[in-house]
């Protein structure tokens, strides 16, 4: 949260009483919206892509991971979702064979995601990872990552994410 507020020119403040809890205030700039132009004819729905294979979610978030994993069904995706990276490592020991790609979060509990990526990156190198991170310092290239992405993510560009590392879908 703190980056995205850093990086649209906002400040974060903290006000904390010992006993009675701490209160966090956000301000942003203003921005103002010029004329929007109206759509004569609605755009064309999205095509639906089928695609074979598993995908690897992992985000410590239940409500990313879900909705990372809801996505890539749409998709046509088999999705598999751990909840930090140690999960993700016994799901790759099982069936190291099973995955396409391993979609994942940077900040992570239980093994950090750059422990996590330099381990699958050792054992799996030819597992395309995908980095996603909510962090604007942490979208540089990492080693073993396929591609660092920024968070929130839609549908569109992560399926185009899939697509640069898997090769396009039928």
């Amino acid at each position: 949260v703190y980056g995205i507020v850093r990086d649209t020119g906002g400040q974060v403040s903290c006000r904390s009483v010992l006993g009675r809890g701490s209160t966090f205030e956000i301000q942003l700039p203003l921005h103002v919206a010029g004329p929007t132009k109206q759509a004569t004819t609605p755009p064309p729905p999205p095509k639906v892509k089928t695609a074979q294979g598993r995908v690897l979610v992992v985000d410590d978030e239940p409500l990313v991971r879900s909705a990372l994993s809801r996505m890539l069904e749409a998709q046509g995706y088999v999705v598999t979702a751990a909840g930090h990276g140690a999960e993700a490592l016994a799901q790759l020991e099982a069936d190291p064979g099973a995955f396409r790609a391993m979609i994942m979060d940077l900040s992570m509990p239980v093994m950090s995601g750059e422990e996590l990526l330099r381990v699958v990156h050792e054992r799996w190198p030819a597992l395309p990872v995908l980095v996603l991170s909510g962090h604007p310092d942490a979208r540089q290239p990492l080693i073993g990552a396929a591609q660092v992405l920024g968070k929130p993510i839609g549908p569109a560009a992560l399926g185009a994410a899939l697509d640069a590392v898997l090769g396009p879908r039928a």
